[in-house]
């Protein structure tokens, strides 16, 4: 387990939020926090009040989620590139994984849409 500023971040949070839990997996708390309706904005470093799931009911959420697949030399220009499109807040990416088939690399990007953040 990895105590990084996001799992520090969360454990915070679930104190402010009264939540006990005996997880101790990055990954499960993560879900935690998001089943009560937290999303993680990587740019202020905070767990914050959003949603639990894009589609999870009949109001849009302003959420939306890009998966990167590209040459390793290319991946981090073409996040670069989303984070600076107008209408879309990138606030987490994720660490890189290797393509399932092939060479190349994914990311993953949790975005907001501007007008909804």
């Amino acid at each position: 387990m990895r105590k990084t500023r996001k799992y520090v971040a969360a454990k915070k949070r679930l104190r402010e939020l009264k939540i006990r839990t005996h997880k101790r997996e990055n990954a499960d708390i993560y879900a935690l926090l998001e089943s009560h309706r937290q999303i993680w904005d990587n740019k202020s470093g905070k767990w914050i009040e959003g949603t639990k799931s894009m589609f999870g009911d009949e109001q849009p959420s302003g959420i939306v989620r890009i998966r990167v697949m590209s040459h390793p030399a290319d991946v981090q220009r073409a996040v670069t590139e989303i984070k600076q499109h107008a209408q879309l807040k990138v606030v987490e990416v994720s660490d890189e994984y290797p393509n399932r088939r092939g060479i190349g690399v994914r990311v993953y990007l949790t975005c907001m849409l501007k007008d909804q953040s």
